[in-house]
This record gives C-alpha cells, structure tokens and sequence, in this order.
C-alpha cells in the first residue's frame, strides 16, 4: 500500500468517525437553519394555541406565550387572527432571528362597521374579503441547552404581549354589546319570574327616585303587580339586535311576540256581558264600602279594602290575558351604561312592548246590568243605584 493510499484511508475513517460523532449537531446541519426552523416550529405552535408544542421549543419550558390568558370575545378574535397569520424569518444573526409576522388589521377592516353588533363568524367574513394586513418584526434570541438549540425565554415576552394586544378594542366593544343583550335577558327573566325587587334593582340600581310598588298609604300589592308582569309582560318571545353603539349608551331593536292585551282588554269589555257584569259588580261593591268609611285611611277596613280593591282589578286583566291571541311588537330600546360599566333602562320600554289600552268604555248595557243586580241583592241602596247611575262607569276605574 503506497504512501498516498493510506494518507487518503486515514482520512476518510476519520471524516466517518467524525460524522458518526456529531450526527445532529451544526457540524451536520447549520446553525442558522436549525435556529429558523426552531423559530417556524415555536410560531405554528402558538399559532394554534398549542401551549405544551410551543412550550417544547423555549428554554426550560419557560415560554411567556403559555402565560397568555384571554378572556372571550377577545379569546375567539385573536384565535381568528392567528389563524389567519403568515410568517417569514428574515434574518439569523448572532444568534438572533428577525421574523415578519403579518395578520389581518382587524381595526381598519371593521372601521365601517358596528362593531358591538357582530358575532366572530361576521368578523371572519370580513377579514376573509379584506385585503389589509400589518407586519409586525418579531425578535427571537437562541440560547443552547446541553447539545440542542431553544428559543431564549426572554425573548417570548415580547410575542406574548404583541398577541395579547390583538383585537382588544373590537372585543371591548363586542363585550359591551353582548353586556347589553345579556342585561336586557336579565329584566326579561325577572319580569317572568314575577321578581320586582329584582326587576326594579336591575331597571334602577338603588336611586331613590327609582318607582316602587308599595301602593297608596303603604299598602303592599307588590304580589298583585307581580303576578300581572309574569303573566302579561313575561309572555314575550323576542329577539335582540344592536342598531347604535357609543362608550355610555348601546341601543336595542327587540322585537318578538307577546300576548295583545289591550286587545282582548277591549274585546272582553266590550263583548262579554256575563265576565264584565261580575267584574262591574265586584268593583262597585268595593268602591262603595271605600265611600261609606268617607276613604279613612286609619280605618281598619282600609287596608283590606284598598288590596281587594287591586286585587278585583288585577284577576279581571288575567281573566282577559287568558283569552289574549299573540301580536307581534318592535321597539328600540336605549340602554345607558354609567362610568362603572354598569347598564339601566326605563320600565317604559317593557310596557312598550304592547300598545296601549284604549279605554273603549263599559257599554251602558253592562253597567246597568251590574248595579241592578247590586241593588237587587241588596249591596247598594236605592239612592246609591241613582247616584251611580248618573257616574261614568270609567269612575270606578280610577278611584285610586
């Protein structure tokens, strides 16, 4: 064997032992190309919010970007936007990579639109026809653990806190929409579960001015009131949009169904003798017993009075709620919102749901009928029946 030939054998089992040695190490593959793809390979992780990936790729497994928590709307924003993210490594330097990142501007893409009023697959057809991105230069440091390269944990702050700022403006508004809607549900449900307390703290927090339903000199028909709302406002089938959002004031469309009662008011008033006659009776009983005590609040038949008296009112509505057909409604509802974030609207708004009653009257038939009866069975004296009968039968509607 010459001289030349065993030069060239030496070499070349050294070239195989050296390979052998530091398979998987720069010497193989470059430095530089190992770094880009640890940094492509820790992106793609955190864009699909896989936490444990990405972790894997960071020093120690201290990756800020695992630190990131959203709350929704945000949370589903900023999961559309990076999944609609592109990334290129520029640069590998020092053992630094510079990378273009470029998402979607969700902020000038929905510059136009009412923001508060869309839900996440709205926005995601926007930006889908969108043509506005912004490239944001994200910096990585590398740093080796044993024989392998890991993305520096420091250097994943900076991309926590970028992610963390994505769509916050369009969340907030989001937020304080579906605040709205989930508020005005909250009255509704109130309203149905006939809980007045609760529906007036809701309508007016604690403002003393706020309307309450303790009745006249004290006499409670909080449960009389309640009943009606449950069964007559709590009808409603509806469904809410946004039409107008600004930082102190959201306004809702709701429009649905309720029962018409002023409609079956009218028609049970006007139609049925034998339900308006009894009602007739009853009220006019009670408003004479009021007149023959001359309206004495310190009398002890007052109270008692003045309950039964709401109380007749109150089953002659549900008598007529019970016969209601549906009738649809739209109303615009402004719901205000105070520096602390918290909502109000006015009771007008819920009674606003059905038209007013029309006070078509009792027919003089009817109103005959009833006092004739009372007199004959000896509730009213005679001069009370003339009395009566020279009085608008509207009277007895409205003597509190």
């Amino acid at each position: 064997m010459t001289e030349r030939l065993r030069k060239t054998l030496c070499i070349t089992v050294l070239f195989c032992i050296f390979t052998s040695l530091f398979a998987g190490c720069d010497f193989v593959k470059g430095k530089a190309t190992k770094q880009q793809e640890l940094v492509e390979n820790y992106l793609n992780a955190c864009i699909k919010f896989d936490y444990h990936e990405a972790a894997g790729f960071v020093e120690k497994r201290h990756d800020s970007f695992s630190d990131v928590v959203l709350s929704f709307p945000q949370s589903d924003i900023v999961e559309l936007v990076l999944s609609k993210a592109v990334f290129e490594v520029t640069e590998i330097e020092n053992d630094r990579a510079a990378v273009n990142f470029v998402i979607p501007d969700i902020d000038r893409a929905l510059r136009r639109e009412l923001v508060a009023a869309l839900s996440v697959e709205e926005i995601e057809d926007i930006l889908n026809d969108s043509p506005l991105t912004i490239t944001e230069v994200l910096e990585f440091d590398f740093i080796q653990e044993g024989r392998e390269w890991k993305i520096d944990s420091l250097s994943t702050a900076d991309f926590a806190e970028y992610v963390s700022a994505i769509g916050v403006d369009v969340a907030e508004e989001i937020r304080i929409g579906l605040g709205a809607k989930n508020y005005f549900d909250a009255v509704m449900s109130t309203v149905a579960s006939g809980d007045l307390s609760a529906m007036m703290n809701l309508l007016y927090g604690n403002e003393p001015s706020a309307p309450g339903g303790s009745g006249f000199h004290g006499v409670n028909v909080n449960d009389l009131i309640a009943e009606f709302f449950s069964a007559n406002y709590g009808s409603a089938e509806y469904e809410t949009e946004i039409i107008a959002f600004s930082e102190d004031e959201v306004t809702l469309q709701v429009s649905g169904t309720i029962l018409d009662f002023p409609g079956s008011y009218e028609q049970t008033v006007t139609t049925n003798h034998d339900l308006t006659v009894n009602f007739l009776k009853t009220i006019i009983s009670i408003v004479t017993d009021f007149e023959r005590i001359d309206y004495d609040v310190d009398s002890e038949e007052y109270d008692s009075l003045y309950y039964d008296y709401f109380e007749a009112k109150i089953d002659f509505y549900l008598e007529c709620l019970a016969e209601a057909d549906r009738t649809t409604f739209t109303i615009v509802i402004p719901i205000s919102i105070d520096e602390q974030g918290n909502y109000s609207m006015d009771l007008y708004y819920i009674e606003a749901m059905q038209g007013q009653i029309l006070n078509p009257g009792f027919p003089t038939e009817f109103y005959i009928d009833a006092l004739e009866e009372l007199l004959e069975e000896e509730v009213i004296t005679e001069d009370e029946f003339y009395d009566y009968l020279a009085t608008s039968p509207s009277y007895f509607m409205n003597v509190f």
